[in-house]
């Protein structure tokens, strides 16, 4: 099932999303990094609405950058925490996980915010189950948001528009 785009909801999030990483970003830019790592982290702050904005098409050639030029803010399925790359952890944990669970819980722009803009009634995969939102009022309920793109892997797609896709739990 296609989801139609809501183009203030693409604006909003991409402004959002930015200012708050950004500044994860820039907090993280004055810690004791080596230059690697300064260099990655200086690279998605310089492109970071791009990211955020990539179709699945961008999203590729973001992931093939990352690949060549920052192999170490890629992660793999079930590795263990203690086994993570420092500037995966740092991109993961510190910046784009911090900010996926902030956006959960805020009021003004949110994950029910989202949802309720994306107006979809069923889940985009399946199709069958329905994908609703209660209001935050009446208990908190709200569809699932996969990434098609695992944040787990790519952690720096983690808040892209295009790669948070709401869903049905069994999805």
């Amino acid at each position: 099932l296609k989801i139609m785009v809501n183009k203030e909801l693409f604006d909003l999030h991409i402004e959002e999303i930015s200012k708050p990483i950004t500044k994860l970003i820039l907090k993280k830019l004055k810690s004791n990094l080596c230059i690697y790592e300064k260099e990655c982290l200086v690279y998605v702050k310089d492109n970071l609405k791009s990211i955020l904005k990539a179709d699945n098409n961008q999203m590729k050639i973001y992931i093939e950058h990352f690949k060549n030029n920052f192999p170490k803010a890629i992660g793999n399925f079930n590795t263990e925490e203690k086994r993570w790359k420092r500037l995966y952890k740092i991109l993961r944990k510190d910046i784009f996980e911090k900010e996926y669970s902030n956006w959960s819980s805020r009021t003004k722009y949110g994950t029910y915010t989202f949802v309720k803009k994306l107006d979809l009634k069923t889940c985009p995969y399946c199709n069958r189950n329905y994908t609703f939102i209660v209001d935050e009022e009446s208990g908190k309920l709200r569809p699932e948001i996969d990434h098609f793109y695992p944040k787990s892997i790519y952690p720096f797609l983690a808040m892209s528009f295009y790669n948070l896709i709401p869903s049905c739990p069994i999805c």
